[in-house]
């Protein structure tokens, strides 16, 4: 009979047959980290799956120790890798964790909801590259978690059902939807992980909005059902190279139809993903981030920046030049209706800084995973 023994004072994990050793997993511990070194199993005893084993009793094993596992191993680097797939209304994001960090391999473009506003239901074309978006992180790690926001909780039962089932046969993975209040927490918990103070943060996309007001918690949160998809339909102008519509009419659209928080913040941090994106791409002005410390915030501009340069990316700032020099031109769609929204937000909380941040759910979902 196969056992499986841990053994915290060798910092390593045994398997034995009967009383005979067959395999173990060897790890270095450091205040933060379990970190795998070796593992190996007897020629006779491979194929059982007794390697994977030992390395899943480590990482078992660390939680209790509140440790965190990372791997020098290649073999248990496999297992130990994980692959996030965040599927939103128009952007897809692929995201590797390797135990330690993380880290964006892919981000693509794809218009599930506007599609779906055109079509009155999921364009195969999108479904097929979502599709093949999976298969090709299989070849990274086959331990992968994909989730999707804000047009999928839209579907109704036949639709969503439909889509699940393909996608579970397709790809062998189940595709989790997640609920608008939990993608707020997830969000919030990646946006704060390094704030002491009162920020709100702000999550934006395609066909929805999450505001959270954070002071060591959550402290008032408002999700609405609309996102710059909706804005888009009514403004299609903002897509051209240069906007004919002022922003002052955007913005009160927004307004009229956003929920907004009551309490205030001087700060307000862009979450949901790609706001530093816009921030570095768009010829808007920013500087470093000097409020607090966070290597996935290192940006930001005041309140005045802001709106300036929001002004100038309507009326001056050709859209055309933009999408001729980056390699996801389509993303940039509906990047004037989010400024809108970014400053209906600003302007309601009274913010004086804005910190444009890549942070979507990720470090969330890690950490409930944990």
């Amino acid at each position: 009979m196969i056992k499986i023994i841990f053994d915290k004072k060798e910092n390593k994990v045994i398997a034995y047959d009967n009383n005979t050793q067959i395999g173990e997993c060897d790890f270095i511990e450091t205040e933060e980290y379990w970190n795998i070194v070796h593992t190996e199993v007897n020629n006779s005893y491979q194929g059982q799956g007794i390697a994977r084993k030992l390395v899943e009793s480590v990482i078992e094993n660390a939680k209790n120790y509140n440790k965190t596992v990372i791997a020098d191993c290649s073999y248990a680097k496999k297992i130990i890798e994980k692959i996030i797939v965040e599927v939103g209304s128009t952007c897809t994001k692929v995201d590797k964790f390797d135990g330690k960090n993380i880290e964006r391999i892919e981000e693509k473009t794809i218009q599930f909801k506007k599609h779906y506003n055109e079509d009155k239901k999921l364009r195969e074309s999108d479904v097929i590259e979502l599709i093949k978006i999976i298969k090709d992180a299989k070849s990274i790690s086959r331990n992968i978690y994909v989730c999707g926001t804000s047009i999928f909780r839209t579907l109704n039962e036949e639709e969503k059902n439909s889509f699940l089932n393909r996608f579970k046969n397709e790809t062998g993975y189940d595709f989790n939807i997640i609920s608008q209040e939990k993608e707020n927490e997830l969000t919030v918990f990646g946006t704060t992980r390094f704030v002491n103070g009162k920020v709100c943060v702000f999550i934006g996309g395609g066909g929805s909005t999450e505001i959270a007001i954070y002071d060591k918690g959550i402290k008032e949160s408002v999700n609405t059902k609309i996102g710059v998809i909706d804005v888009m339909q009514e403004f299609p102008d903002l897509a051209e190279d240069y906007a004919t519509t002022d922003i002052e009419k955007v913005k009160e659209y927004i307004k009229q139809r956003l929920n907004l928080p009551k309490e205030k913040s001087d700060i307000l941090i862009l979450a949901g993903g790609g706001h530093e994106k816009f921030a570095r791409n768009s010829g808007i002005k920013y500087e470093e981030n000097t409020l607090y410390k966070d290597n996935a915030s290192p940006i930001m501009m005041d309140i005045e920046t802001r709106k300036s340069e929001t002004e100038r990316y309507y009326k001056a700032i050709s859209l055309d030049e933009i999408r001729n020099r980056v390699n996801d031109p389509d993303w940039w769609y509906a990047t004037r209706a989010m400024c809108a929204f970014v400053l209906v937000v600003a302007e309601e909380i009274g913010s004086k800084y804005i910190i444009p941040t890549n942070i979507a759910m990720v470090y969330g979902l890690l950490n409930d995973e944990n």
